[in-house]
């Protein structure tokens, strides 16, 4: 399974986005600030 980082700072779109991704098979790790995403990204 492939993982997405979806870094967003509005919460409707963090869900859309999410609930997208997540419907096509992807993994999702939501984020919402560029830093708080650098410290999730899977590296």
């Amino acid at each position: 399974m492939t993982t997405v980082l979806v870094v967003e700072d509005n919460e409707k779109n963090m869900y859309l986005s999410s609930f997208i991704l997540i419907g096509e098979g992807f993994n999702v790790i939501g984020a919402v600030t560029g830093e708080e995403g650098v410290e999730k990204a899977p590296i």
